[in-house]
């Protein structure tokens, strides 16, 4: 829940940088899809300790 809260969080700010320094939309999915995949990885993650 909390890694959740935080990459809301930051996803904000980094979207709008993302979309400044990276060409806009590109930039901006990009930025999304690191942000997407560290919560894939920390959910596939927590499968396998349960």
């Amino acid at each position: 829940m909390v890694l959740g809260i935080v990459s809301l969080g930051t996803g904000i700010p980094i979207t709008a940088i993302a979309g400044a320094l990276g060409d806009g939309l590109p930039g901006v999915l990009v930025a999304w899809a690191g942000i997407a995949a560290v919560n894939a990885a920390h959910a596939w993650s927590g499968r396998n300790r349960r």
